[in-house]
């Protein structure tokens, strides 16, 4: 079965019942209104995967670790998605809001002019009367489980109805920290490259990204043996791209790609994780490419000490391999990046056949890490819960589901 979540984008209700701004500023809305929808907006800073480069720079002449120049490579597009999400609604919220519909609960920004492209954005946010607080519960969920919802649009003129999606979802806050909580978001690039390719100029064919992108994003507390909360959070994000093509990419062929990330947080440490896949010559043998599966973790603050050591483990197939082998590598580094052990095995059954080798564990990896990242007790994509899987496969397949709704009488 299918669990789709429908966003009710009644933009025409926005129509009915509106509370205008006539002075440029927010008081004629209620200020926990507004607050309590921009927190359900996904611009949460650990959306966005960190990695070891973008805060060490390589020491020079010093051997460099595989690991965090492919994770600066792959989480590429997840990147670039996340920020220009981000950036949009930062510009956008940071003016006052522009209208409120009492019936529908719909609070939006703009539309206004954009700022970096043509045309112009919109963004709405209301209560989801679909939301159900037990819908991962549920055998066979109904409802949503987003108790907000939104949507950021673009469009060539003001009229909030010719505006379209290009961004949607919805989240549900923690009542205890609204920064905590579960967040959905679909970023549409099929949308957004039809509505350039009809309102705008497209200097080159395959210069607009295509495909779509789904993430899941859930935040909180980590908890003790008891249930309880403790001081450390933990963060996770599932997200896939479908039939994806990068921008500026002409004749590529359409991709998907998985990835799993976060951190997990206190007051003194912050150990980053990611997951995620590349092809690339990984055996030095150059005529074959492998497939690569890659889990990393490292450390991205630490109050006391640099930060910046980590340890990754590969598991690599090719086409030339026979059905069951594959090479199970792991890499270790400082935190100047420099790889300070490296171990790569071929397994065939229970035949194991050394590879290459580098250092030792227990003496090169960083002691937190030195005995594996399942020891660690990481969020693993194969513990994710069936019904979160099927419903972002879903999503990522045949887009977010948009119901115009009726029409709010004036």
């Amino acid at each position: 079965m299918k669990h789709s979540i429908w966003i009710i984008a009644a933009l025409a209700g926005l129509l009915g019942c509106q509370k205008p701004i006539t002075d440029g500023t927010e008081s004629v809305f209620d200020e926990a209104l507004v607050n309590t929808y921009r927190n359900a907006l996904p611009t949460y800073p650990n959306l966005i995967p960190p990695t070891p480069l973008e805060t060490i720079v390589v020491a020079p002449g010093t051997p460099e670790a595989l690991a965090p120049a492919l994770a600066e490579q792959s989480l590429a597009p997840v990147k670039y998605t996340f920020n220009l999400m981000n950036e949009t609604l930062v510009e956008l919220t940071s003016f006052p809001p522009t209208l409120y519909n009492e019936d529908t609960t719909q609070l939006a920004w703009g539309p206004f002019e954009a700022r970096k492209d043509f045309g112009t954005l919109a963004l709405f946010v209301s209560k989801n009367s679909d939301y159900n607080p037990s819908y991962f519960d549920e055998e066979e969920p109904t409802g949503s489980p987003l108790e907000y919802i939104f949507a950021l649009m673009r469009g060539a003129n003001y009229d909030l109805n010719t505006l379209v999606p290009i961004v949607v979802g919805g989240s549900t806050p923690n009542p205890d920290n609204p920064a905590w909580g579960l967040t959905l978001l679909v970023f549409d690039f099929n949308t957004n490259k039809d509505f350039v390719e009809a309102y705008g100029k497209v200097s080159d064919p395959g210069c607009l990204a295509s495909g779509r992108f789904v993430a899941l994003r859930n935040h909180g507390p980590v908890l003790d043996e008891n249930g309880a909360p403790t001081e450390k959070t933990i963060t996770s994000v599932a997200g896939i791209f479908r039939d994806f093509i990068p921008k500026n990419a002409p004749g590529a062929p359409p991709i998907d790609l998985d990835y799993l990330y976060g951190d997990i947080a206190s007051s003194d440490t912050t150990l980053s994780y990611s997951n995620f896949g590349a092809q690339f010559d990984f055996d030095g043998v150059p005529e074959t490419l492998e497939n690569v599966a890659i889990k990393m973790a490292f450390w991205s603050y630490l109050r006391r000490s640099p930060a910046g050591s980590g340890r990754a483990e590969f598991i690599a197939t090719n086409d030339t391999m026979p059905e069951g082998q594959f090479l199970q590598a792991t890499e270790c580094w400082d935190y100047n990046l420099s790889k300070s052990y490296f171990n790569m095995a071929s397994i065939y059954g229970e035949e194991i056949t050394p590879v290459t080798s580098m250092g030792t564990p227990i003496t090169s990896c960083d002691d937190s890490l030195e005995n594996g990242l399942d020891a660690i007790g990481l969020p693993s994509a194969d513990e994710a819960d069936p019904k979160i899987k099927e419903l972002l496969e879903d999503i990522a397949q045949n887009g977010l589901p948009i119901d115009a709704g009726e029409e709010t009488p004036n």
